[in-house]
Order: C-alpha cells, then sequence, then structure tokens
C-alpha cells in the first residue's frame, strides 16, 4: 500500500475524531488507517486485533508530540483514546480536550481542533518513519 498523503491522512483522522474509533469496524473504510495498522504491523511486530493495533499507535503518536503535556491530553481526548473516556460522545470529547486549554469547547472547535489534528498526522508519519 502505498503512503498516503498529508491531507488524505488529515482527512480520515477528521473523520475518526467525529466517529471515534471505539464506534465497531466502520473505520476500516479509512485507508490511511489502514496503511498506518499495516506499518505498524510489519515495523513493530504489533499484533491483536485492528482497532486495539490502531489505538496503541495513535496514544503512542499523541505522546510523542509533546512527551505528555497538553497537546498529547487533548489529543488523547478528542480522539477518546483513553479507556476512560473512548465511547464518550463527540461533545464530550471535545469539552475534555477544550478543556486542557482553558477555552470554550466551539473556541477550541474553531481555534485548535484542526492544528491538534494536523499535528498528530505529522507525528503518525514520523512514527512510522523512525521505525
Amino acid at each position: 500500500m502505498l503512503t498516503p498523503s498529508f491531507d488524505d491522512m488529515v482527512r480520515d483522522l477528521q473523520v475518526l475524531r467525529y466517529r471515534g474509533l471505539a464506534k465497531g469496524q466502520w473505520w476500516k473504510g479509512l485507508p490511511t488507517l489502514l496503511w498506518f495498522e499495516q506499518e505498524l504491523r510489519h515495523k513493530t511486530a504489533a499484533d491483536g486485533p485492528s482497532s486495539l493495533v490502531i489505538e496503541r499507535g495513535l496514544q503512542q503518536a499523541a505522546q510523542e508530540i509533546d512527551g505528555g503535556g497538553s497537546h498529547s491530553t487533548a489529543v488523547v481526548f478528542l480522539f477518546g483514546l483513553s479507556k476512560m473516556h473512548r465511547s464518550s460522545s463527540r461533545a464530550e470529547r471535545r469539552r475534555l480536550a477544550a478543556r486542557v486549554f482553558y477555552i470554550e469547547p466551539e473556541s477550541f472547535r474553531r481555534r485548535r481542533e484542526q492544528d491538534i489534528i494536523e499535528t498528530l498526522a505529522d507525528h503518525i508519519f514520523r512514527l512510522v518513519a523512525d521505525r
């Protein structure tokens, strides 16, 4: 599978943020996530269900953004990457991510959310390249 473009990765992450990873296997229709899973399996010998491999990869990419700081925490909340928030509604996930920056969810959506998604996309590519 060819390496996806940055724009394709961002688009699929936007869909993932909207739909949530925990809501079944629908995300298998997102080619960038399938590519990410294949790369993780090939380069790290990751095993387990596809959703778990992708979730762990997203958690690792998020952690590498700023070592567990505000941007990493916002990614974890925004995408529901913690067990406690995995099944939260998208509005609740956005509210939690906004709270990290002490702003209202609507302000977060307009000012920060896209940058955070793009930063995650960048770190996904870096994670795969570093392997």
